[in-house]
C-alpha cells in the first residue's frame, strides 16, 4: 500500500488552475479502499482530510458503522467493535 495523501494534494492543486470548477471546493478528503473487502482489512474505510500539510480530521467506519472520528484535535471512540 502507498498511500501518499499530500502528493496527491499537491497534484491536485498544480492542477487548480486547469479546472475552474476546484476554485468551489475548500475540502478534499482522502479515503483509504485498497484493502476493503479483503479477508484483513474487511469492511473497514477511513477518510482523512489533512491542512497545511497535517491530518486535522478522520472517520473510521466499519461495516458501515462510525467507529472512531478525529476532529479539532480530538479522537472519540464511537462504537467498540
Amino acid at each position: 500500500m502507498n498511500l501518499y495523501p499530500q502528493r496527491m494534494l499537491h497534484e491536485i492543486e498544480k492542477r487548480r488552475a486547469s479546472f475552474p470548477d476546484l476554485a468551489h471546493v475548500d475540502e478534499i478528503w482522502i479515503i483509504e479502499t485498497i484493502g476493503y473487502g479483503t479477508a484483513f482489512f474487511g469492511t473497514h474505510l477511513r477518510f482523512e482530510l489533512y491542512k497545511d500539510g497535517a491530518e486535522v480530521g478522520s472517520f473510521d467506519f466499519n461495516n458501515g458503522k462510525l467507529m472512531m472520528r478525529f476532529e479539532e484535535g480530538v479522537d472519540e471512540v464511537v462504537e467498540r467493535y
